[in-house]
């Protein structure tokens, strides 16, 4: 599992750049955070994960949180919350996108490729 890097200081939350980017439409990353003091005591915290117009938000205790399937973005912002209340900036990662995150038409292979498989099988 590919692991990247939010670090939290006064609020404000910084993403590593030199763990590169998230490539879209993949189930193995996670993000571990760096908290502050102000977060010591507050085990339960809410991952918030915003994209294209859509946000999940994932709960979480200690310093790591699983990234939830991303897809069709070139811009991940995540930020954390907890209590009542504390809360971060977001983060912005850098997404790259996946073969699966473009829309292309859908077509029917072509007849020879229906027998190329069919001679495999």
């Amino acid at each position: 599992m590919k692991t990247l890097h939010i670090t939290v200081k006064n609020k404000v939350a910084a993403f590593r750049e030199r763990d590169g980017f998230l490539v879209g439409n993949n189930s193995d990353y996670q993000i571990a955070f760096t908290f502050d003091s102000e977060w010591n005591g507050l085990t339960a915290k809410t991952a918030r994960f915003i994209w294209a117009g859509q946000y999940t938000d994932v709960a979480f205790s200690g310093t790591t949180v699983t990234v939830p399937l991303i897809s069709g973005t070139d811009l991940l912002a995540v930020g954390v919350y907890a209590g009542n209340l504390h809360t971060t900036t977001p983060a912005i990662i850098p997404c790259a996108r996946s073969i699966l995150c473009q829309d292309p038409v859908h077509t029917d292979p072509p007849t020879d490729v229906y027998n190329q498989i069919i001679a495999l099988l």
